[in-house]
């Protein structure tokens, strides 16, 4: 070959692969544009409020890269769009598409670090009614969160609760009636609920008054803040309210439907229902404005008439009261009076609307517990640290023995991980246990950057820190007689939520490792009896035992830390020992650090067992 057919040669071919580069890059460029004109239409279908507003923003970000042709950050930020909106992009390659369950439908794989997860569900739906873990939140609105392979893989997290969070009255019936003829559209509700009863999971609803053509909407004093008539608080479309004298029927009759198509009665049912569903929340944290925008008295009302409307197609049905956040300003406290001064002291020289929003707070808390008749189970949020629980719950049983009313008492939105968000006010910055870290912002920009040189380490720690956490609420859930806990999140909630990394799996359905903590954790609880924390195992150790449905002891314990710590923190350790009976003591994990065992044999002397206790809660089995 001469030297100018080389030449020539060469030329070809290099030619031919910048041909090939071009073409790829334009092929990349109009898969983007159709995935950004996919996101842009799913965000129009959205309701008003602050996720929506958060995409539209990251989706003319990815406009603009994708104009300047910045492929890969049109990339990212298209996927941080979908995580605010709480949803998971449906790509083929990823995620299936919303539909029909089939054959081929294959669950992702185990994380690292974690414990291995069940086949299938970890319990049954008729042996699961009183199981105490439950998850949130699934969201109607979302076709991913309908999906049959999505409610399968998170009942093999051992939970075996869902809450349907927004089964509005503006969805299922978005026109008001003509007459007494009202259309219901429950085809949404239909799939969710088949899909997670598939599951064998039980079904929490939480009903929202938020039909537009039939609500009050905000009424004085809130209307005439400055602050919210010029939009500088985010009501959106979704926040409930009392509704209009001329509708209060249609809002029983919508309370009726609902109640009567999910009940398994045989008359008016959902085709193919599996079992009853009988829980109903009535709003949520109406002491929030962004949730309610009405008073106490127009809740309470709009609580009797759930009730009421509810009892009528069900008398098995429980109503739930709103469910109430109190943050941790609780912790230490035990009456009413406690903390209005508490709150009090915190909004001394705020501006005149945050004093409104705390005083709301407080008329909220000391109204609402009042309506003894209407409500069946009492519902508090755990967005701070797990410490928050046990006062919280002593807190509501005085309130309701002061009343002489015998309720359950839940906790619902129970955060599964440290707080690294933007800050909306959870961590009052001046009491112990704040549900904030420090360094938070880094550790969040870390995260939402996969090519960060940091981001391996940082996402393992902050893995880690979930499953210490989520563990820690279910035992003192258990250990503060309350009955059930709802943990979040189906999937992360995107860069600008207070909580973004909190979901249990990712939004590509991938789940993480405290799923399979809390599996191993929910088949120990299964049936046990005799749960009580043990008195003076140490300086800081926290530690509770029961006995399993086998009759062997369980212990679940760690060493305390006041305050969330980073990665660069010294992890404190301590020894301790625990007296136990039997033959053998076996030491189960609920992480898997590298190089350590998932489990192994402890001995035993003279009647006790010897552990080194850190921050990650451990499982001590001891064998009859």
């Amino acid at each position: 070959m001469n030297h100018a057919v080389r030449i020539f040669l060469f030329a070809a071919a290099f030619a031919l692969s910048i041909s090939l580069a071009a073409s790829a890059q334009e092929s990349r460029s109009q898969e983007l544009r159709r995935r950004l004109d996919a996101l842009k239409e799913l965000i129009e279908s959205q309701p008003q409020g602050l996720q929506r507003l958060q995409a539209t923003g990251l989706s003319a970000h990815a406009e603009i890269a994708l104009n300047t042709n910045q492929l890969d950050l049109c990339e990212r930020k298209i996927a941080e769009a979908y995580r605010a909106l709480g949803l998971a992009e449906n790509r083929p390659e990823r995620a299936p598409t919303p539909g029909p369950e089939t054959e081929g439908e294959s669950e992702p794989p185990d994380e690292p670090g974690g414990l291995p997860l069940p086949d299938s569900a970890v319990w049954s739906l008729e042996d699961s009614e009183d199981a105490i873990i439950g998850i949130q939140y699934a969201l109607n609105n979302n076709p991913v969160h309908r999906m049959p392979g999505t409610a399968r893989l998170f009942a093999r997290s051992g939970a075996s609760w869902i809450k349907f969070q927004n089964v509005f009255w503006k969805f299922i019936e978005p026109n008001a009636p003509r007459g007494e003829a009202h259309a219901y559209d429950f085809a949404v509700l239909d799939q969710m609920v088949k899909s997670w009863q598939e599951a064998d999971a039980h079904i929490q609803m939480v009903l929202h008054c938020n039909a537009k053509w039939a609500v009050r909407g905000a009424q004085p004093p809130l209307s005439e803040f400055p602050e919210y008539r010029n939009g500088g608080l985010i009501i959106g479309n979704d926040a409930g309210s009392l509704p209009l004298e001329e509708y209060l029927d249609d809002y029983s009759a919508f309370v009726t439907a609902v109640v009567e198509r999910y009940d398994h009665d045989g008359r008016d049912d959902m085709p193919g229902l599996k079992a009853p569903v009988l829980h109903y929340e009535i709003s949520s944290e109406v002491q929030h404005i962004p949730f309610w925008c009405d008073g106490v008295d127009e809740y309470l009302k709009t609580l009797e008439l759930s009730h009421k409307a509810a009892k009528e197609a069900s008398p098995d049905v429980k109503i739930i009261l709103s469910g109430m956040h109190f943050g941790n300003q609780l912790i230490g406290l035990h009456s009413l009076t406690e903390l209005e001064s508490r709150v009090n002291e915190i909004v001394r020289g705020k501006p005149e609307f945050q004093r409104y929003l705390a005083e709301r707070i407080v008329q909220f808390v000391s109204g609402i517990f009042e309506a003894t008749e209407y409500y069946d189970i009492v519902e508090f949020h755990s967005l701070a640290s797990y410490h928050e629980i046990f006062d919280t719950v002593k807190f509501i049983e005085n309130h309701l023995r002061r009343l002489g009313h015998d309720a359950d008492i839940w906790v619902g939105d129970a955060t599964s991980a440290p707080e690294i968000g933007i800050d909306v006010g959870v961590s009052s910055g001046e009491l112990p246990w704040e549900a904030s870290i420090p360094q938070r912002t880094e550790i969040r920009n870390v995260l939402q950057n996969p090519r960060h040189a940091d981001y391996g380490e940082t996402k393992t720690w902050y893995e880690r820190e979930q499953v210490g956490m989520s563990i820690k609420k279910i035992v003192m859930t258990k250990a503060s007689g309350a009955k059930r806990i709802f943990l979040c999140s189906l999937e992360d909630w995107g860069a600008l939520s207070p909580y973004p990394f909190h979901g249990l799996a990712d939004a590509y359905r991938t789940p993480r490792p405290v799923m399979g903590a809390m599996a191993l954790l929910s088949k120990r609880f299964e049936n046990c009896k005799d749960f009580a924390r043990i008195e003076n195992a140490g300086q800081g150790v926290y530690a509770f035992k029961f006995d399993s449905a086998t009759g062997d002891h369980v212990i679940v314990a760690w060493l305390e830390d006041d305050l969330f710590s980073t990665m660069d923190s010294e992890q404190p350790t301590r020894q301790t020992s625990f007296p136990v009976s039997g033959n053998g003591a076996t030491i189960e994990r609920f992480y898997i650090d590298e190089g350590a065992p998932r489990s192994e044999s402890l001995e035993i002397a003279r009647g006790r067992v010897r552990v080194t206790l850190g921050k990650m809660p451990v499982m001590i089995h001891c064998e009859e």
